[in-house]
């Protein structure tokens, strides 16, 4: 049988022979038609690979700095409308105090890093009418700075003063006025209750003390007026005396560990904690001797942030809540 493999083969090899002569004059005349070599087509669109790689590289990384900006605005109205109705409703006298104001931004700055700011908003925006306003004022700051950037452009990721003036001269038109008087008067009432309570206790522990000894002191009078003769040589009776001195501490043990409130007992897991902790002493003694004063104040600050979270309905203020307050207190 008759086949044409071998003319098809030969055939082919010419014409393939011929197509590669015809691009190697072309090419060879490349500078004069203005056509591009294979290598530099490779070349130009490796560049432009690289290029279109790097613009992309730039612009996530805008955006990742964007959103890390976004984040900051959030976390940081946060952290201003709380300290400023904080401070607010804080005592005038421990708020004059620079230190004080730096503790006080310490304490809301933790809680906001703790909690986050998107649940803080979450909570503020159903706690009551005046924090759902202060919620309004917070996200209607974020969207205006957010608003004013370019995304590409890191150079815009600012707070502009005129954005930091209407945040806080729209924090000044919410209602949260009653709330931050409530906050005061409660933090006020929770002092008397202490000092009346301190007072008291001392002055039962101060009778106690007093009618154990006027009791002792009576059994030795009449001891010494008993006519002892060699053979009943009779002495104060010591086991009465130790009788009396036990009852007086177990009835001042009681009167010290009878349950007192809240704020108490912040004072007391403070003062357990500068007595255990020796870098708390410079601060919290003086002569060798706890400086209640300063306790007391210290007590103020973060007994008014917790009220605060109750009072505004921020967050639960529950038993477990406030143990664990005492607890860290007393670390």
């Amino acid at each position: 049988m008759y086949t044409n493999d071998l003319y098809d083969s030969g055939y082919s090899a010419r014409v393939k022979k011929i197509r590669q002569n015809q691009l190697s004059a072309l090419y060879e005349n490349a500078d004069k038609y203005d056509i591009e070599k294979p290598s530099i087509q490779k070349t130009k669109l490796d560049n432009l690979f690289i290029e279109s790689s790097n613009t992309r590289t730039v612009r996530d990384d805008s955006i990742t700095r964007f959103r890390s900006f976004s984040e900051t605005v959030r976390n940081c109205l946060v952290v201003e409308a709380l300290y400023k109705m904080y401070s607010n409703a804080m005592d005038p006298v421990l708020k004059a105090d620079q230190t004080n104001r730096s503790i006080m931004r310490k304490i809301v700055t933790e809680y906001v890093n703790e909690n986050g700011y998107n649940i803080i908003l979450a909570n503020m925006r159903k706690a009551s009418v005046p924090m759902c306003e202060m919620y309004n004022v917070i996200n209607n700051s974020i969207n205006s700075i957010l608003e004013d950037c370019d995304q590409t452009n890191p150079d815009t990721f600012v707070i502009k003063n005129e954005d930091k003036d209407q945040f806080f001269n729209d924090l000044d038109c919410t209602n949260t006025e009653d709330v931050e008087e409530a906050i005061s008067d409660r933090v006020s009432n929770a002092m008397a209750d202490f000092i009346n309570t301190n007072n008291k206790d001392h002055e039962e522990i101060t009778n106690t003390l007093k009618n154990a000894q006027e009791k002792i002191d009576t059994v030795t009078s009449a001891d010494d007026g008993e006519d002892n003769d060699e053979e009943d040589n009779t002495t104060p009776d010591g086991n009465v005396q130790e009788s009396y001195q036990g009852l007086a501490r177990a009835r001042i043990n009681k009167i010290r560990t009878t349950p007192k409130g809240v704020f108490h007992s912040m004072v007391s897991a403070l003062s357990e904690s500068v007595l255990k902790h020796e870098d708390m002493h410079n601060e919290f003694m003086t002569e060798g001797h706890l400086d209640m004063d300063k306790i007391v104040d210290r007590t103020r600050i973060m007994y008014t942030f917790m009220e605060m979270l109750n009072t505004s309905r921020l967050d639960r203020v529950d038993e477990a809540f406030i143990s664990e307050a005492i607890m860290n207190l007393s670390k």
